[in-house]
């Protein structure tokens, strides 16, 4: 039961659906148990999916579609199957879908327990994104006087965001705004497409969700054989959150002073 049930998930992660068509359901259990090689026992399919929707595992939805009934359901055998399908666990921890399935991981690791790779692959994702933690305090970008920005490269559109309209005007006038880091000086031209306030809020709430992740990861890596890892992580992880902290902090204290 738990394998049809981790078959019928992954069959469901691989094509982005959380309800399926009653007559995908019928065709997902037949191949199922073809792979069983059961096809000659007297299995009557659509009996067989009524049965679960009797047992409260699957439940009817609008347009003939079955779902399981509680996300947590779906969520669990999601991570059941991380454990035995690599391929499942590649789509499920792919940089542009790892925060879609969020409890999907945090139960994965939990039952897994010491999966170092994982921790690994979050932990870079993160470190990835590490120098938006140190980006320039809200306030000094917006009172900037000079043509030159001191921000880490892959910050400079966050940071030109946030400058006053007047002062990002005198700065656009000029064919290039300079940006230095480590003393390596960068261009960008004029053309420098601004990322919308809601966007950079995206942004933001995608950074902070990976901490949180890798925290809850490194918390469940209960058997996990390498404590200096753990102590990295929580230390890496600690850290950006206090600079995150201080960041909406200094934002507030600028939006606070600009209503007075």
């Amino acid at each position: 039961m738990s394998d049809y049930l981790v078959y019928v998930s992954k069959w469901m992660v691989e094509n982005k659906l959380f309800a399926i068509n009653k007559y995908d359901l019928i065709s997902i259990t037949t191949n199922f148990i073809k792979d069983l090689k059961r096809e000659k026992e007297d299995i009557k399919i659509e009996s067989f999916i009524e049965y679960m929707e009797k047992k409260g595992i699957f439940v009817k939805v609008e347009d003939n579609k079955i779902r399981f009934k509680y996300n947590a359901f779906l969520e669990f055998f999601i991570a059941k199957g991380m454990i035995q399908d690599d391929d499942l666990r590649k789509i499920i921890l792919d940089e542009n879908s790892i925060l879609n399935y969020k409890n999907e991981i945090n139960y994965y690791s939990g039952l897994h327990g010491q999966d170092e790779n994982t921790i690994i692959i979050i932990r870079d994702f993160v470190l990835k994104y590490k120098e938006f933690f140190d980006v320039v305090e809200y306030n000094d970008c917006r009172n900037i006087n000079l043509p030159e920005i001191y921000i880490p490269d892959e910050q400079k559109e966050i940071v030109i965001e946030q400058i006053s309209q007047d002062k990002k005007d005198k700065l656009l006038e000029k064919n290039t705004i300079t940006l230095r880091q480590d003393n390596n000086v960068k261009c960008l031209d004029n053309n420098l497409k601004e990322k919308s306030i809601s966007n950079r809020f995206q942004h933001e709430k995608r950074i902070f969700e990976l901490n949180i992740l890798l925290m809850k990861v490194i918390r469940n890596s209960e058997k996990l054989k390498k404590p200096i890892l753990k102590t990295e992580i929580v230390k890496l992880v600690t850290s950006n959150l206090s600079k995150f902290l201080q960041k909406l902090m200094n934002e507030l204290d600028f939006y606070k002073k600009e209503s007075l």
